[in-house]
């Protein structure tokens, strides 16, 4: 029992560790797919970029998938990163002392089994602060969704449209949706209803985010905040996610022909002023509001983008055609960084190098080799 539970630690920690490595690569290949955009006709085509990124997530989420699928037939494709670093070393494509080497390869080995023996003082404060970190955000993200569920409850019923609700509420300044298990609502601050062109703006905008998915998208990046508090790639990466789904939102919105670009960017202005002043621009998530008071520079971009030139639809396989080779690199990728499953040949070669190497050092200087 106490060798099962080890083992599904060590497997827990290295999936964990494996995610992490595979957000830092997925960001890293989406500054260089943004880059690409800004310098082609896709730089204001925020909806097109959306659906990538979307995709990006999509393949990290998979990643396990990937790497079950390969295990199910392990003559099917065995790439393995440290085993490709092996074999580059004793090919001579980099020079290393062989013990410097092994123990570079081992580092992640080494620093597993520490955290999970809690054998150093420095590998039990870790423990400690990530662990503490995730409860920490997980009563946060408990304690925002109750605040969010008052809120709703405390709110009051105008119409029903299917599952979707529409909600007035004397509490909040800033129309907002969200999403329970079945149901989907909108709420509306109160005082919308004396303005009804801005009524009407805040309920299709808030109608298009469920067309996009954008609340469900929400509810999944906020759910996966608590394993990934530490990391900032995260936070990044969910700031790119809500700056996007807002600009096509918006896009999407005026593309319509029902709003012109002034009665829109006048109704962003006064739902941000009344956020401000009546000082509730902090809600509880998960949820996707029309505007965040905190958040200016964005609606400034916001305010800007929606004067640029509305361009034609793309068409649909050209994000096929972008999200395939990504998908196939953060599969590739999620299988390579791996642990071995075994001993290969060239493992048992540089072991034997690093075991030679020891002995020689023994012999000359008469000392165990440190």
């Amino acid at each position: 029992m106490i060798q099962t539970n080890a083992a599904l630690a060590n497997a827990a920690l290295d999936f964990y560790i494996n995610a992490n490595i595979l957000l830092v690569l997925a960001s890293a290949m989406w500054v260089l797919i943004r880059f690409a955009f800004n310098k082609t006709t896709l730089r204001h085509a925020f909806g097109f970029q959306l659906q990538v990124l979307n995709g990006m997530v999509l393949a990290l989420v998979l990643s396990p998938v990937f790497v079950f699928g390969v295990s199910l037939f392990p003559g099917l494709f065995s790439f393995n990163l440290s085993d490709f670093l092996i074999s580059q070393y004793l090919n001579g494509g980099f020079q290393m002392k062989p013990s410097e080497f092994e123990g570079l390869m081992a580092l992640r080995t080494d620093v597993t089994d520490e955290i999970l023996t809690g054998q150093t003082w420095l590998a039990q404060i870790l423990t400690v602060a990530l662990v503490a970190g995730f409860l920490i955000s997980s009563l946060g993200l408990g304690r925002s969704i109750i605040r969010l569920k008052a809120l709703i409850q405390a709110s009051y019923h105008w119409r029903s449209i299917g599952r979707l609700h529409l909600r007035i509420s004397d509490e909040t300044a800033v129309p907002f949706s969200t999403r329970g298990i079945i149901r989907r609502y909108i709420v509306i601050p109160s005082d919308m209803l004396t303005r009804p062109r801005d009524l009407r703006i805040a309920l299709a905008h808030e109608l298009q985010h469920f067309r996009q998915g954008d609340v469900d998208w929400e509810i999944a990046t906020e759910l996966l905040r608590p394993f990934f508090f530490w990391n900032p790639i995260f936070y990044l990466w969910k700031k790119q996610i809500e700056h996007l789904r807002e600009l096509a939102c918006d896009r999407r919105v005026l593309d319509q022909g029902r709003f012109d670009v002034k009665a829109y960017c006048d109704c962003l202005l006064r739902v941000c002023d009344a956020s401000l002043k009546s000082n509730q621009s902090q809600m509880a998530m998960p949820r996707v509001a029309l505007v965040q008071g905190d958040r200016s520079a964005l609606l400034k971009r916001r305010i800007l983008s929606l004067f640029t030139e509305s361009r034609a639809p793309l068409p649909r396989h050209l994000c096929g055609l972008i999200i395939a080779p990504v998908v196939l690199v953060m599969a590739v990728s999620a299988i390579a960084i791996q642990k071995p499953a075994d001993w290969s040949q060239d493992r048992l070669m540089l072991s034997a190098i690093v075991n030679l190497e020891r002995l020689e050092h023994r012999n000359r200087f008469g000392s165990p080799y440190p």
